[in-house]
């Protein structure tokens, strides 16, 4: 996979972590001016070496920013824990892996491969 695309991945990950905490009733707010401001540098892009490093921080930064969120607010009268959020993403990306495959063997089947 290309730079550019394990970017995109991790964008869209990140972004969707950030949508689910907002509907958990987390305080997002610093993590989205964070994190949309990598978004916006990554726009104009280089795909140079050189141009990975301030990336990867400004991710590790988030990512940190998304566990102190979770960390702090974790006595928030919410159902949801740190650990069953987890749980939660992690059993959300089975169900997403399981679709693709069956969507992957329906396709294959509509095509007429055997």
């Amino acid at each position: 996979m290309p730079i550019l695309g394990k970017r995109k991945y991790i964008n869209d990950r990140i972004e969707k972590l950030i949508n689910k905490l907002d509907t958990l009733g987390y305080d997002t707010e610093y993590i989205k001016r964070r994190f949309y401001d990598i978004q916006e540098e990554t726009n104009d892009y280089s795909e140079s070496s050189g141009s990975i490093l301030p990336y990867r921080n400004k991710i590790n930064d988030v990512l940190k920013m998304i566990e102190e969120v979770i960390k702090s607010n974790s006595n928030i009268n919410t159902i949801t824990t740190p650990e069953q959020f987890k749980n939660d993403l992690i059993e959300e990306v089975k169900e997403r892996q399981m679709n693709q495959r069956r969507d992957q063997t329906n396709k294959s089947f509509s095509l007429g491969y055997y």
